[in-house]
């Protein structure tokens, strides 16, 4: 089997869930940063998860909102063009965690702009009910390998 390994860099405002997301992803080990392995139909790869904007070079990024808090969704054009100033071309994807909870479609046309203007992949995931939330990983892998076939096997290390 083939191995690789791509970095991807989460953000978001405070507490939209990017801990509980990277928890429920289950990384290997205590590693920082924390990864994640994933059997893929192209071989093992080996996802590190980067919490914090940095010098580290970074393969793709995901933007967590918070599905409940409009504000955290509005700053998600502040994250976007920061990412877009330091790291370049790289795929971005937009994740609305929480939405397992009540909340209002304060961005549903929004979201469709975004998607227009940007390109964005878009999810709506619960970290908490672990609620689709590989789809964002899985989306990553296939934008930074250029491969819409590749598919997930396994992603529990």
């Amino acid at each position: 089997m083939n191995k690789r390994r791509i970095d991807i860099l989460i953000v978001g405002n405070y507490q939209v869930g990017k801990s509980s997301y990277i928890q429920d992803l289950n990384p290997i080990d205590n590693s920082n940063p924390p990864t994640i392995k994933v059997d893929t139909t192209i071989g093992e790869v080996f996802v590190r998860l980067h919490k914090c904007i940095s010098n580290i070079p970074v393969d793709a990024a995901i933007i967590i909102y918070d599905a409940t808090n409009e504000y955290s969704f509005i700053c998600h054009e502040k994250w976007y063009k920061m990412i877009k100033d330091i790291y370049g071309d790289i795929s971005i994807i937009l994740v609305a965690n929480k939405c397992d909870l009540d909340h209002k479609s304060f961005y549903t046309g929004q979201i469709n702009e975004l998607i227009k203007m940007y390109g964005l992949g878009v999810y709506n995931i619960s970290s908490k009910e672990s609620h689709m939330t590989m789809f964002p990983i899985r989306s990553s892998i296939r934008r930074v390998f250029n491969d819409w076939n590749i598919d997930i096997i396994d992603f529990r290390g």
